[in-house]
């Protein structure tokens, strides 16, 4: 076998490793606004740009700075469904470690390194290729980092035009496009140091970039899309979430130990390499690799950017390290770097969990919650949690709208500090639920891990004579007592047993009816294990009626 043809296997078998550790499955409630956005966008031929989902912040301004990704998400679900939407992430991360991978051998990178750096530095980041429109921002990156490479190396025109439009697709994809312009400004800036000879070379990158700049400008929400992050940062902080923080929040935790020892190893090895080390400087690439460095301190959420930026310059400065003993050795490197690929495939086909295509109804989203309030004619205000906002307005819209959901920017000032009022049961949360905002119903979690969040607010509902009309693994939804509601707690209301009380404070004299109660949970939620090792600790305490007609 020729070592062209070689080279052509393992580049398939490296981006076949690669989709299978991106096919992975949806990791929040986010993308079903996002897929409800997109089929908006189709139906109407305009891109929303004021709320339209929330009651609680109706009509405030909506940065929808990923519109064309959303468009493209819904197209993809419309076409094939959830098996579609996973394997479209998982092309896309195929295609983005392609143009790196191109990127690192352009540079000087042997293909075996290449591979084995991008395979062990993409364990970082393959968990963030999930069906989100930052994953159209990582194969922007790509391009981009691949375009200029290439004007660098053939001053051939059309790679800095396909730069160019590769920026403006990504301010059309993802507000990370400052991002892409800072990469881009980076080069141009680079231009500047270039000898006289070259200055046509510079004065080109340069207009290539202040194009870009301006192209960016042109989506829905022309430069708002380059500030969204401060548009964001009041309610990110307001609400603590989790992928804003800085890595070293999360210390405590093994994994990100290694990973933080790995990013600071990394970072000054390159800075080493390119900044200090005259044979193999390169100034370019060290300032992109310790930008890259420096993101995850700022988000752990930039661990993924990281992981494409850092794999290119490390394999590259690896192969050129190791040079010598890679020529010596190249065949035996061969045969190590396929037996690794093997070895990752094989066992990735062997633990992907059957149930990642069954995506929506995964425990974290409220399906049979949100079924249940189609099926029973509930009518809102509904009281939500921002997690769960995006899967409600994907199924109940527009006959119903939600108090709260991932899209941070529309729900700052008084829309975000009444949700945390009524979410942490303040001294305010009563005239916010019955005067300010007339919540009609509440649809929160109920599970061990969370359950303590919530007692407090769903003891004071229930004290208030509010009534628990759903209960299953995960979810409650506790209803006003009131006319309006009268027909659905007669028929689902909940007198005996409830997820905030014990078996013991039933009482003998109301055992039987609590069965029956339990039996008719069952019948709704027949799965529900929660409920099922409730109703036997009734049956075991009180030792009465029979769990279910067959047993």
């Amino acid at each position: 076998m020729s070592l062209d043809v070689q080279k052509k296997l393992l580049l398939l078998f490296f981006l076949a490793v690669i989709f299978l550790y991106s096919f992975n499955r949806i990791g929040g409630s986010d993308i079903f606004y996002h897929l409800k956005t997109g089929e908006i966008i189709w139906e109407t031929k305009h891109v929303p740009q004021y709320d339209l989902f929330s009651y609680s912040a109706l009509g405030a301004r909506w940065i929808t700075h990923e519109w064309l990704a959303e468009l493209i998400f819904y197209g993809v679900y419309a076409l094939g469904g959830f098996w579609a939407l996973l394997a479209c992430v998982a092309l896309l991360s195929a295609a983005a470690h392609y143009f790196l991978l191109k990127t690192a051998l352009l540079k000087g990178a042997d293909i075996h390194v290449a591979v084995l750096v991008f395979l062990a530095v993409g364990f970082v980041g393959f968990r963030f290729w999930n069906a989100r429109p930052q994953v159209f921002a990582f194969l922007a990156l790509a391009l981009l980092l691949y375009f200029l490479e290439q004007y660098q190396s053939s001053r051939q025109k059309k790679y800095l035009a396909f730069s160019v439009g590769a920026v403006w697709l990504w301010a059309n994809m993802n507000a990370s496009v400052i991002l892409g312009l800072s990469v881009f400004g980076v080069y141009a800036a680079a231009a500047l140091l270039k000898k006289k000879k070259e200055r046509g070379f510079a004065r080109y990158l340069i207009a290539g970039f202040l194009a870009a700049a301006v192209l960016s400008l042109f989506n829905p929400n022309a430069y708002r899309a380059h500030a969204y992050y401060l548009e964001i940062l009041p309610v990110i902080q307001m609400l603590n979430i989790v992928e804003w923080r800085s890595i070293v929040e999360f210390w405590s935790g093994f994994d990100i130990k290694i990973v933080i020892a790995v990013m600071i190893g990394a970072a000054v090895f390159l800075a080493y390499r390119l900044g200090i080390k005259k044979q193999s400087r390169d100034l370019i690439w060290l300032v992109l690799a310790l930008g890259a460095s420096w993101m995850p301190f700022i988000s752990v959420r930039h661990r993924s950017f990281w992981a494409l930026m850092i794999s290119v310059p490390l394999a590259w400065q690896l192969s050129l390290l190791f040079k010598d003993f890679i020529i010596q050795h190249l065949r035996v490197l061969g045969r190590v770097t396929f037996a690794v690929l093997a070895v990752l495939f094989f066992y990735r086909l062997a633990h992907l969990p059957a149930s990642y295509v069954k995506t929506e109804s995964l425990p974290i989203y409220p399906k049979e919650a949100a079924e249940f309030v189609v099926q029973s004619g509930l009518k809102g205000p509904l009281f939500n949690l921002y997690d769960s906002g995006g899967y409600l307005i994907w199924r109940l819209w527009p006959h119903e709208k939600v108090f709260i959901d991932g899209r941070s920017e529309v729900y700052a000032g008084d829309p975000v500090r009444d949700y945390l009022a009524i979410k942490n049961n303040a001294s305010s949360a009563a005239h916010l639920i019955d005067e300010q905002y007339g919540i009609r119903y509440f649809l929160v979690p109920y599970h061990r891990t969370i359950r303590t969040r919530f007692d407090a607010l769903v003891a004071s509902l229930l004290k208030r004579d509010w009534r628990i009309v759903w209960w299953d693994d995960v979810y409650v939804i506790v209803v006003r007592n009131d006319e309006i509601n009268r027909k659905v707690i007669e028929q689902y209301g909940l007198t005996y047993v409830s997820p905030f009380a014990q078996p013991e404070q039933i009482g003998a004299e109301h055992a039987g009816a609590a069965v029956e109660e339990l039996l008719k949970l069952l019948e709704r939620s027949p799965n529900s294990k929660v409920i099922e090792a409730y109703a036997k600790d009734v049956l075991k305490l009180y030792g009465v009626g029979h769990l279910r007609p067959d047993k």
